[in-house]
């Protein structure tokens, strides 16, 4: 649903709007993945 709206909105956003969203995205997404995995050895 959101990367169709994403498509279509793509051409009215410039390129340089973009990077830093997915920059922060990816870094959102790897603090997580990273919190999950030290979360899941303690348990163990």
């Amino acid at each position: 649903m959101q990367t169709q709206i994403l498509i279509r909105t793509w051409p009215s956003i410039p390129l340089s709007r973009w990077v830093p969203l997915l920059q922060l995205h990816c870094d959102i997404t790897l603090k997580l993945l990273l919190t999950i995995a030290v979360i899941q050895t303690v348990i163990q």
